[in-house]
């Protein structure tokens, strides 16, 4: 977690995070103010990814996200790791939960065909229990291929369109991103 404010709020607000981590039986709770020790912590954030996909030998790691409205992350949080336990289990949720925005991490053989479908069916099911908690599909990892789908109905058909006009102005050769949103 990363707290904001003035140094006694940031205190208070790593504090109540500590009570509220040891009242849910929580492991461990670090908390660090000094920029080297900072950076030792945002360190071990950036390398869940492999601690995730290291749960089968030559898995590879599918990161997806979403993100929702804070009132409901809590909510999503419970229902993404259920859909993830049922089609994924070898998985790992993590995030900068602030925001509302979290990631999925599924450890995955993509050369497993079964595998690979109960993954994507699980991404799919993800995003839209988001859209169905007034989320959006993606919190930072983008649309891409994999969630061009469910894009249009998030925005609408017209917001799709308008969107599919601004590219091609800005970008009339195709040459940025081709084939990923608008094919």
């Amino acid at each position: 977690m990363e707290f904001h404010g003035t140094e006694q709020s940031v205190k208070e607000q790593a504090e109540l995070a500590a009570d509220i981590a040891s009242t849910n039986n929580s492991n461990d709770f670090n908390y660090a103010d000094d920029p080297s020790e900072r950076k030792a912590l945002w360190t071990a954030r950036h390398n869940a990814y492999y601690a995730s996909i290291a749960f089968g030998e030559g898995s590879r790691g599918i990161v997806s996200d979403v993100c929702v409205p804070i009132s409901r992350l809590t909510e999503a949080i419970v229902k993404a790791k259920f859909l993830l336990s049922e089609k994924s289990p070898k998985s790992t949720i993590i995030g900068h939960v602030g925001d509302g925005n979290f990631h999925c991490i599924l450890s995955v053989d993509d050369s497993d065909e079964t595998q690979m479908e109960h993954v994507k069916a699980c991404i799919h099911s993800i995003n839209r229990l988001a859209l169905e908690m007034d989320g959006t599909c993606t919190g930072e990892h983008g649309i891409g291929i994999g969630k061009r789908y469910i894009l249009e109905e998030e925005i609408g058909s017209s917001g799709f369109k308008l969107m599919k006009l601004i590219k091609s102005s800005m970008d009339p050769h195709n040459i940025l991103n081709p084939g990923k949103i608008f094919i």
